[in-house]
């Protein structure tokens, strides 16, 4: 599992910093940065703030990711030990600053 670390404020999935998701996807199948990734996974909402979302939230991840070209993807899993995903600019809501080509 990923040590992962959300900053993305918007999504529902966030709890102080944490994801309420035992795992996420990041698309962005061609992606060569950043900004050209997408947390598949995050959802419009704001940050959750009752306590089942305190108790289901965890820094260790799974992450499924679609960005090929990451050097941290090993058939569509990610390999990172630790994985930020903030609003990288990418559009979406979210994307994986830990992407590097």
């Amino acid at each position: 599992m990923n040590t992962l670390g959300c900053s993305v404020s918007s999504c529902g999935n966030n709890c102080s910093g944490l994801c309420s998701l035992n795992s996420i996807n990041v698309g962005g199948g061609n992606a060569t940065s950043s900004s050209e990734t997408t947390c598949a996974s995050y959802r419009p909402g704001g940050s959750a703030s009752n306590s089942a979302c305190h108790t289901q939230a965890s820094p260790k991840t799974d992450i499924a990711c679609k960005a090929c070209n990451c050097t941290h993807n090993d058939n569509c899993k990610c390999t990172a030990g630790t994985v930020s995903i903030d609003t990288c600019g990418c559009g979406s809501g979210a994307g994986c600053r830990t992407f590097q080509e």
